[in-house]
C-alpha cells in the first residue's frame, strides 16, 4: 500500500515539473521570437536607411545636362509675348517705341535688349547716353573694333546709314558670318549718343525694322 502512494506521489511529481518545464520552454521560445523581431526590424531600417543613402549620393553625382551652344549667335533670348504696335518704352536715359512683335528688356545697366518676340535670336542690343562728343568718338572706334572682333577673317562694311531718319554723325559696321549678319550702329540724335548691335538672320530681314525704331529713340 504504502508503494502505491509513493508511486502515485512520484507520477504527480512528475507531472507537475513536466508542466513547470514545458511553461519554461514556451517562455524563452517566446523570448526567443520577440528579440528576432527586433533584429530583423534593426536590419530592414538599416537597409532602407543605406538605400537612401545611395539614392541621395546618386542624385548629387549625377551630371547636369548642357545644352549645346549655337555656333556664331550668342546665347538666345527667351521668347515674350508681343508687344503691341507703338508701345513706348521709357528708361531712366532714353525714350523708344516698339514696333509689333518685338520685346524691351535690361540686359544689365546701361544695356538694353530689343528682340524679335517670336525668335530670341534676332535681337538688337543698345547702349544710350547722353550725346557728348569724347562718347561719341568711343562709340565709334569701338564699334569698329567690336566689328572687326566679330568678323575675325570676314570683311566689316563701313557705310553712312541712310536708314536712320534724324540721325547725325551715322556710322554703320557691318559683317557676315555663317548663322546672322552683325550691324553696328553708331549715332547722335536728340541729345543721346547711341551705339546699337543687330544681331539679324544672313537675309537682313529685320535690320530695317530695327533701324525703324532706332529713329524713335529721345
Amino acid at each position: 500500500m504504502k508503494n502505491k502512494v509513493a508511486l502515485a506521489l512520484f507520477a504527480s511529481l512528475l507531472l507537475v515539473l513536466g508542466a513547470c518545464g514545458t511553461e519554461k520552454a514556451e517562455k524563452e521560445q517566446e523570448k526567443d521570437k520577440v528579440e528576432l523581431e527586433e533584429q530583423n526590424a534593426a536590419q530592414s531600417d538599416e537597409i532602407e536607411e543605406q538605400e537612401e543613402e545611395k539614392a541621395e549620393e546618386a542624385e548629387e553625382t549625377t551630371p547636369t545636362e548642357t545644352p549645346a551652344a549655337k555656333p556664331n549667335k550668342e546665347e538666345a533670348k527667351p521668347a515674350a509675348p508681343a508687344t503691341q504696335d507703338g508701345e513706348v518704352i521709357q528708361t531712366d536715359r532714353y525714350a523708344i517705341t516698339l514696333l509689333k512683335g518685338y520685346t524691351f528688356m535690361e540686359e544689365e545697366p546701361g544695356r538694353d535688349i530689343v528682340s524679335l518676340s517670336a525668335d530670341g535670336q534676332t535681337f538688337m542690343r543698345l547702349e544710350v547716353e547722353e550725346f557728348t562728343q569724347d562718347a561719341y568718338d568711343f562709340y565709334k572706334q569701338n564699334g569698329l573694333e567690336l566689328a572687326q572682333a566679330i568678323a575675325g577673317d570676314a570683311e566689316v562694311h563701313t557705310n553712312d546709314p541712310v536708314s536712320l531718319q534724324n540721325a547725325k554723325q551715322a556710322m554703320s559696321y557691318q559683317t557676315k558670318i555663317s548663322e546672322s549678319t552683325i550691324s553696328i550702329f553708331v549715332f547722335e540724335m536728340n541729345g543721346k549718343v547711341v551705339r546699337a548691335t543687330i544681331y539679324d538672320e544672313p537675309t537682313e530681314k529685320y535690320t530695317n525694322e530695327f533701324a525703324e525704331m532706332l529713329s524713335t529713340i529721345k
